[in-house]
């Protein structure tokens, strides 16, 4: 019974749908086969007849070798080397040169042949094009040529060139020339890999080994690689891979749409957004990682971080730590130790971890969580943020840190100590918390005091009375506990 085989490539990793990362420089075709007791394929070949034609055009005009094409010029010239060396009584080996010798394969060479075996990758073959013109190929090899009388061996560099594009599984070539009572053993060992070349030059190298195409070359490709394989009796099967590449270019710096440095959150203010730019907006990789260093244990799992794109080069980062409050909800305002840590931001083409990006600069944002502990003071930073003091038992308690000056020129201020009830009388609860001033510019200003109406003489009797006795008046604290 004839077995057929169902075969496929897909990229390595991957399902045959993907695109690779934009920095990937070459991507590896993994070859799965349905059936692998399948048998009776098509080897592909270059026929004895390549090398032997080559070896026939070889004629001696008065002891120099020549042929008159150019594959047997160049392995005439090669021998006509070792000759012209062993007459010289040269002993040491020739190296390799540095330009490869090109043989040219014309396609009536290649040839195939069916092996009753069952199904082996080295039955696969490609080739490749793009806009529907064939690449040039090229099987990199070595040819070495080594003397039967005592000598040396030579060996240089081979290409041999294909024009159709073509790639297959090569075996090692051996022949041998005779010129008059010495042998020359000719020998052509092929390395499995293939170099691509376009409209442009050479553009990447094709390991057949593994299967693995990799992009050698600062230039922008476009091509088709078709892999190919025949059985007997069965149609020819054919899978295509588009391969895109270009030119890599690197995010150079990243930015925030306003200056931020620190984000303070409270039980209040759970969440934050801001727009992070990214310079150029042409750049190859614009995948962006945020990377929160805690300070302590606690703080470790502070904050989540999305980070949204929202068009060319800006993204949308958000920011919360609704998750960490509402897994500490009933401690959350006794939190005595410091909840905090470092937000970074930067490509990820920069490096793996904020500490090792080398001259890059990420962006840098201070993280903290404010319950109104010693540890966790409340920013005060605007006019509104002080007589917020007033809100309640739990804010006249808290702890607070004052960074500025704060002018309270703009607003009414009333006398801190007071809770306004809910049918508006005053409660003197007082101060018990603490202010701080973490600057030399820290301070509150230009505070106006509201006078308290006497009707609230009840809840304020220790206050002194005022000239005017329907009020009383009081300092920047009614009471400090």
């Amino acid at each position: 019974e004839q077995h057929v085989l169902r075969m496929g490539l897909h990229v390595y990793g991957q399902n045959q749908n993907s695109n690779l990362p934009p920095e990937a420089t070459s991507v590896t075709f993994e070859v799965y086969a349905e059936n692998t007791e399948a048998f009776g394929f098509y080897k592909y070949k270059i026929s004895d007849n390549f090398i032997q034609d080559i070896i026939d055009s070889i004629e001696i005009n008065e002891g120099e070798l020549s042929s008159s094409n150019a594959n047997g010029l160049a392995i005439a010239q090669l021998i006509q080397e070792l000759i012209e060396a062993g007459k010289a009584g040269v002993t040491n080996p020739i190296m390799e040169e540095e330009n490869p010798i090109i043989l040219e394969v014309d396609e009536s060479y290649v040839t195939s042949e069916l092996q009753y075996k069952k199904y082996d990758r080295d039955y696969i073959y490609f080739y490749a094009d793009a806009n529907s013109r064939s690449l040039t190929t090229y099987a990199i090899a070595q040819i070495k040529i080594t003397p039967s009388a005592e000598g040396l061996t030579s060996t240089y560099p081979l290409y041999l060139e294909f024009d159709n594009g073509i790639m297959f599984d090569l075996e090692d070539i051996t022949t041998t020339y005779r010129y008059g009572d010495i042998d020359y053993t000719i020998i052509i060992d092929f390395s499995n890999t293939y170099s691509l070349s376009g409209d442009f030059g050479p553009q990447g190298e094709f390991d057949f080994s593994t299967f693995t195409y990799t992009q050698t070359a600062a230039v922008n490709s476009d091509f088709v690689l078709h892999s190919y394989i025949r059985q007997r009796n069965y149609t020819e099967m054919q899978y295509d891979a588009n391969i895109v590449t270009s030119e890599y270019i690197e995010i150079e710096r990243v930015s925030t749409a306003s200056s931020i440095d620190e984000i303070a959150f409270t039980n209040g203010y759970l969440s934050d957004t801001f727009v992070v730019f990214v310079s150029p907006t042409d750049a190859t990789n614009i995948d962006l990682k945020a990377q929160f260093v805690s300070t302590n244990q606690i703080s470790r799992d502070l904050i989540t971080t999305n980070i949204v794109e929202q068009g060319v080069g800006v993204y949308l980062v958000e920011i919360s730590v609704e998750d960490f409050y509402n897994a500490n909800s009933a401690i959350i305002n006794t939190i005595e130790t410091a909840l905090s840590g470092t937000l970074y931001i930067y490509p990820t083409e920069w490096g793996e971890d904020y500490s090792v990006l080398g001259e890059h600069t990420p962006i840098k944002i201070d993280i903290s969580y404010r319950n109104g502990s010693e540890a966790n003071r409340y920013i005060l930073d605007s006019p509104e943020d002080v007589l917020a003091i007033n809100n309640n038992e739990e804010t006249l308690s808290s702890h607070y840190e004052i960074r500025t000056n704060i002018d309270m020129s703009t607003v009414k201020g009333e006398t801190i100590g007071f809770v306004i009830n809910a049918d508006g009388s005053r409660q003197l609860i007082g101060f018990s918390g603490s202010i701080v001033g973490t600057t030399s510019q820290a301070g509150i200003s230009n505070f106006k005091l509201t006078m308290i109406p006497s009707k609230d003489n009840g809840s304020i009797s220790a206050l002194t009375p005022g000239e005017n006795s329907s009020y009383y008046y009081a300092g920047l604290f009614a009471q400090i506990n």
